[in-house]
């Protein structure tokens, strides 16, 4: 071989590495696979393995296999290389220099010089496809390639397979990772219009037939809602709303390829093909653990993909990944996701076509292999040009493709100062890309001062005006697009057009405008600055798609949407967001005098002054811009045509919202402070207001015109549910400023509500002071089992207690009891008990007086004020239950219960009450008998109050303090009645009286706030419940005096009954009385009887039987007193 000859293989690329490298083989044959051929190397003929590889373009040698064959430890002999070599992962690698050395094939004895570049590197040597070929080591069989270009056989004959079928399918399954830290998201099911049902559904037949999609029977902890649009022909499409999923999903970063990586490998390419993969991401198959992930909910049931979802942020990466593998090793091919192309090289146009054709053929048998599918469509077959990812690649290298310069060439020419003005921006923006392009302009500036009157000269502002278009079109205005450099994307929207601007590193890449149709004109602002967004992305597609791209935009509303979920947009923007989810951007706010570029492209676009319609090449119209433009806003409302037209008019008439659409259309001002004040609610979510058809949209919900909001408000709150169940409800379907204050004075008022409403949260527990010593604080309560009366006195110190029968519930009975536990263990400050009628009369309270304890009383109808009783009568009464029922001696077991330890409190009842323990019929050691003061009750009591609170607290919440006058709810029964607050008895106590005049005390949890007002209550009513302690005192007082009065009277009686002392009672169990000469009341039968007239029951008499006794009230109207 010449100098010459191997001078040629100036090819860069160092394609196999040795067998030990866990990286991939980029040659044509796998390594295990690979041909070597053994030949005799250097002036000593060293038998040298090298391996023969058709894709190398050069020949190179180890240092190692160098110093080997030449001798040339130092490496002196080297002469310098200017090559510049690149590993299989575009790693760079530079020579150690390169030498010609003699190679001889021993198979035929010939001798031929061979340039080998030497490396100090791991790799094979390697026998470059020139010197293989010229040393007849390899033979490329061509004889089957048609060389046909444009006729119909050709390579692609043969492959019809290929490009049959909608689904392929790459090796390998997708596992989607995901961050637990982020919780699972559930979304409902969304309802759509009966025709859109059926168009949903045929689609999810088809994709189930195809298998893209599979139905879900089980519980998942992912479901995306689906979002449906309408393709122009009536399909339907699905896309699911990833963000929420997105924000779980962990990323496994892959370089994306660009253009340049291309680029190196294309040494000498004069023949292109261009294919696209059909359904490129559908050929990526999830497992089912990533599946279920991206199920979704319909009408029709819940699906999951079984391919790869459009919008998930970790497909780019992982497409590319799989094409990657999928194509690895082939000569002369390169894809960036879907998008691939196949060159051929060689010394002419012939060699190349051969090569280019067999490269094609090894593609499409890789595409076979690996069941990947082609969209024949799309095929661009022997090309000497073509375009690939935004450029135009031909034998002459990359050049900028003519087509993306067309709207600046087609800049119309300015008809006033303010265009004038524009353009000149423009020319300051990009002087520095371009010489002299602010001396060009200096007629232009002429023509925008004050005192200049307009008037353009087509001799001296026309040529001025066709140098600057001319200048700005050529490079290096232009650059080549740098994927190494920022990417940066203008856009921007005026009344009439779309502007958008492609800057890398600052500097213009592309430019295109186009106008906006009639029906776009009436989009709101921030719908056509979103417009302007989709169209830049998809415009420049090529440049932006699988990179960071920063989008400048002037429209701050912009931003906030960007960060919402899709469906808090309203449905146009829903659908332009959906569009984007396959780019990585960020949208950033920048000042319209600072948007030269694309606020001057939206504002210059081309418009046909024949017929003032736009030409179809001058506008770049997409299938999404046809379907955004065709949505109804109204037909994914759920309302009749009447109800429809109601809400339409009344809208009209409302000065507000007229005033909202039109502000909504030209756009928002910086500050809320600018709004007129009806319209400054809007303005924090300014970008989700929207107009169709003389309705306001705050996204999907519409805006209730004033006159309308009564009527539906009680349709919100027919079924009479609650403030939240109310706002819940109107969250989803409309809105208006206040909303949510109006569905609360609304329910509050509504007396059925009022009336029937459950129980109220618990407050935190208040509790009792800790008592500092043995029976400073006791419990009272009386209960009732087997028709049996008792009495429960308990000790707060020590929870120690009593228990006494009763003959019967009258306040003597129980003060009897009472004194006979206090003369035992002495008289304590304080007597808790409920309002009983024992504890409310007369007597009860001269026995607090006489004895001097204070009585402390508890609110009707809640026992928990007064726990400590309530809990040790559950005690009381499960002991007696359990003795009568195992026929044991109750005593004994109440012995038993008073020296058990409590667990927190280490020590029992008795212990602490006595500082003994008492001796029972367990043998017990006599030093265990003996006194022993316990120690840290007080503390101990603090720790359980804390513990019990804790728990008790879990849930509650304080209600607020009510004041005197006050409105509100009182449950009586089962209902809550409408009543006036009198004044605050006890922390959360409180008297208060309803419209009938009646009087209650009742605890804070027992009454409710309302909105509502209380009629005039009138004079009170005789009848007062029993809650107001000291009227009741006077009406029992009262009572007392007419039965004492009958009593003494023998005139009224047949026979009275002598009252048993307590010096001659029969009850020989009865403890012994401390005051002699005190009366026991005899017991009674009750009997009522009604007076006759109203004035004998003011008289204070009482009725007595035939036999003398006296008639008291039955027990069911304890809770009224009579006055």
């Amino acid at each position: 071989m010449s100098d010459e000859e191997s001078d040629d293989d100036d090819g860069h690329f160092v394609l196999t590495m040795s067998e030990n490298d866990d990286e991939h083989v980029l040659s044509v044959d796998d390594v295990d696979k690979s041909v070597h051929a053994k030949m005799l190397v250097g002036h000593d003929r060293v038998t040298t393995s090298l391996q023969l590889d058709s894709g190398a373009t050069i020949n190179s040698l180890s240092v190692e296999t160098y110093k080997t064959v030449t001798g040339d430890v130092a490496l002196t002999k080297l002469t310098k290389s200017n090559k510049r070599l690149l590993m299989y992962d575009k790693r760079p690698v530079t020579p150690l220099g390169e030498r010609i050395l003699p190679v001889v094939n021993p198979k035929n004895g010939k001798s031929y010089k061979v340039r080998f570049v030497v490396v100090n590197a791991k790799v094979k040597d390697i026998l470059g496809c020139r010197a293989s070929q010229h040393m007849q080591l390899i033979t490329v069989n061509v004889e089957n390639i048609s060389a046909i270009g444009t006729g119909d056989k050709h390579v692609l004959t043969g492959f019809d397979d290929v490009f049959k079928g909608e689904v392929g399918a790459l090796d390998g399954k997708l596992t989607f990772e995901t961050d637990p830290s982020v919780p699972p998201v559930k979304l409902p099911c969304r309802q759509w219009p009966i025709a859109v049902k059926e168009k949903v559904k045929a689609e999810i037949d088809r994709l189930l037939e195809l298998g893209v999609l599979v139905p879900v029977n089980t519980p998942t902890d992912w479901i995306s809602s689906v979002v449906v649009t309408l393709k122009p022909n009536g399909q339907a499409r699905l896309c699911i709303d990833p963000k929420p999923l997105n924000k779980a999903l962990k990323r496994n970063d892959y370089p994306m390829k660009s253009i340049d990586d291309a680029l190196e490998s294309m040494v000498g390419a004069k023949i292109f093909s261009h294919f696209d993969m059909r359904n490129g991401f559908w050929h990526v198959v999830l497992d089912d653990e990533s599946s279920l992930l991206t199920t979704f909910e319909t009408p029709f049931g819940k699906f999951r993909w079984t391919r790869m979802p459009f919008g998930a942020s970790v497909c780019p990466e992982e497409f590319q990944r799989r094409v990657d593998d999928a194509l690895n090793g082939l000569p002369g091919v390169f894809a960036v996701h879907d998008d691939v192309i196949v060159w051929g090289s060689g010394d002419t146009e012939k060699e190349a076509a051969k090569d280019h054709d067999q490269n094609v053929r090894l593609f499409l048998q890789r595409c076979r292999e690996k069941n990947i599918k082609l969209n024949k469509e799309k095929v661009e077959y022997r090309k000497t040009e073509v375009s690939y990812l935004g450029h135009v690649i031909s034998k002459d290298g990359l050049k900028c493709d003519m087509k993306k310069v067309d709207a600046i060439k087609s800049f119309p020419q300015p008809e006033d100062k303010a265009a004038v003005q524009r353009l000149l921006g423009m020319v300051g923006y990009l002087q520095k890309f371009a010489p002299r392009l602010s001396e060009v302009a200096a007629p232009l500036r002429e023509l925008v001062k004050k005192d200049v009157h307009f008037r353009w000269d087509e001799n001296l502002h026309g040529k001025a005006f066709d140098e600057i278009k001319r200048m700005l079109t050529e490079p290096p205005v232009l650059r080549f697009f740098d994927p190494g450099a920022k990417t940066t994307l203008q856009c921007d929207a005026s009344e009439f057009g779309l502007g958008a601007c492609l800057l890398s590193d600052g500097q213009p890449v592309q430019f295109a405008s186009r106008a906006l149709t009639q029906t776009e004109r009436n989009y709101a602002q921030i719908e056509k600055e979103m417009l302007a967004i989709l169209f830049g992305l998809e415009r420049f597609e090529r440049y932006v798609y699988g990179r960071h791209v920063e989008v400048e935009s002037d429209h701050k509303p912009l931003i906030p949407i960007h960060n919402k979920t899709l469906l808090t947009a309203p449905k146009r923007l829903q659908r332009m967001l959906l569009r984007t989810q396959k780019f990585d951007y960020t949208v950033v706010y920048k000042k319209g005098t600072e948007m030269y570029l694309a606020d001057t492209l939206s504002r210059a676009v081309v418009r046909s002054h024949k017929a003032g319609k736009m030409k179809s090449e001058q506008i770049f119209q997409t299938e999404i811009e046809q379907e955004i433009e065709s949505i109804d806003m109204a037909a994914h409302v759920s309302v009749s045509e009447g109800r429809l037209e109601e809400l339409k008019e009344a809208t009209k008439r409302d000065k507000d919202l007229c005033r909202l659409m039109q502000i909504t259309q030209e756009g928002w001002p910086e500050s809320r402070q600018s709004l007129p004040l009806g319209l400054q609610p809007y303005f924090p979510f300014r970008e989700e207001v929207s107009t169709q058809n003389g309705l306001c949209f705050k996204a999907e919900r519409i805006i209730v015109p004033t006159e309308m909001r009564e009527k539906v408000l009680h349709l919100l709150h027919q079924a009479h549910t609650g403030i939240q169940g109310c706002m819940r409800r109107a969250r989803e379907l409309v809105y208006w400023p206040g909303m949510n204050a109006d569905i609360e004075k609304l329910v509050s008022k509504c007396a059925t509500c009022q009336t029937h409403q459950s129980n109220q949260q618990k407050e935190p527990m208040i509790s009792h002071p800790i008592p500092e010593r043995p029976w400073e604080t006791l419990g009272c309560d009386l209960f009732d089992f087997q028709e049996k009366s008792y009495l429960v006195v308990v000790d707060y110190y020590s929870d120690f207690f009593e228990v006494d029968r009763l003959e019967n519930k009258t306040a003597e009975e129980v003060i009897y009891k009472t004194k006979a536990h206090l003369a035992r263990h002495g008289i304590p400050d304080k007597i808790i008990s409920d309002n009983g009628p024992p504890y409310s009369s007369d007597k009860y309270r001269d026995f607090a007086e006489a004895w001097g304890f204070e009585h402390i009383t508890s609110s009707p109808y809640y026992p928990q004020s007064n726990g400590k009783a309530e809990n040790a009568v559950k005690q009381a009464k499960t002991l007696i239950m359990k003795a009568v029922e195992s026929k044991t001696d109750p005593y004994l077991a109440l012995l038993e219960l008073r020296n058990i330890p409590s667990e927190v409190m280490k020590t029992s009842p008795v212990q602490r009450l006595f500082s003994r323990r008492t001796k029972t019929r367990i043998p017990t050691a006599k030093t265990l008998l003996k006194p022993q003061t316990c120690t840290n009750v007080t503390g101990n009591l603090i720790k359980r109050k804390e513990k019990q609170a804790k728990c008790y607290n879990k849930g509650t919440a304080e209600l607020e303090t009510l004041q005197p006058g006050q409105t509100v709810r009182v449950k009586l029964g089962k209902t809550w009645t409408k009543a006036k607050v009198e004044q605050q008895v006890d922390v959360r106590s409180y008297k208060l009286h309803t419209e009938n005049g009646k009087a209650y005390r009742r605890n804070r949890r027992q009454i409710r706030t309302t909105g509502e007002t209380l009629t005039n209550t009138g004079p009170r009513e005789t009848i007062t419940r029993k809650t107001d302690l000291d009227r009741q005192r006077q009406l029992n007082d009262q009572a007392v005096k007419n039965y004492r009065a009958v009593a003494d009277s023998q005139t009224q009686v047949t026979k009275v009954s002598t009252p048993v002392s307590a010096t001659n009672t029969p009850e020989t169990k009865t403890p012994v009385k401390i005051q002699p000469n005190e009366k026991k009341t005899e017991r009674i039968k009750v009997k009522f009887m009604k007076s006759q007239t109203a004035g004998k029951t003011d008289t204070g008499q009482s009725q007595t039987t035939s036999r003398g006794r006296q008639v008291k009230p039955p027990a069911y109207l304890n809770d009224y007193v009579k006055t």
